[in-house]
């Protein structure tokens, strides 16, 4: 190189180094987003979901506001098919159909939408909680279904 022209080479390393840099660093970012904040809808799978504990606690109260509400879609979500199969066959209506019909009085509606969950015990795909309202106490069972907590049973404890 001819006099005044060796700091172009350099500068141009430095600006390829920088650009080299910053592609890095937006791959970083892209990679952190995706792995933390991406994933699944309803909060599992990817990094940073809910415990399996709180999509259990999440799941309970769901179905309890469901039935307290008389929200047959919200309770019966809240199911396993099975489950949802057995109030089919208990009340001759669909599962829905039959929460929808609840009657409760505004104390009992609150009593539900304010149920407390204890002692959860995962075993595997399965898991127990025992579960506290105003007035009664419930152990429910329930069931990993695709990735997701549902009721399987419900009983007086």
């Amino acid at each position: 190189p001819g006099p005044g022209r060796g700091g172009g080479g350099a500068r141009r390393g430095l600006l390829i180094g920088l650009s080299a840099l910053a592609a890095l660093a937006l791959l970083v970012g892209v990679l952190f987003l995706t792995g933390v904040l991406g994933g699944d809808d309803d909060g599992g799978g990817g990094g940073g979901g809910d415990s399996d504990e709180e999509q259990i606690e999440e799941v309970i109260q769901d179905f309890y506001t469901g039935i307290g509400q008389a929200d047959g879609e919200q309770a019966c979500e809240a199911l396993t098919e099975e489950a949802a199969d057995e109030v089919e066959q208990d009340d001759g209506k669909p599962c829905e159909e039959s929460v929808n019909e609840g009657d409760f009085t505004e104390a009992q509606q609150e009593a539900l939408e304010n149920v407390e969950v204890k002692n959860i015990e995962i075993d595997g795909e399965e898991a127990t909680a025992e579960v506290e309202s105003s007035n009664t106490t419930q152990d429910v069972q329930l069931e990993k279904v695709d990735d997701e907590w549902k009721v399987a049973d419900v009983s007086d404890a």
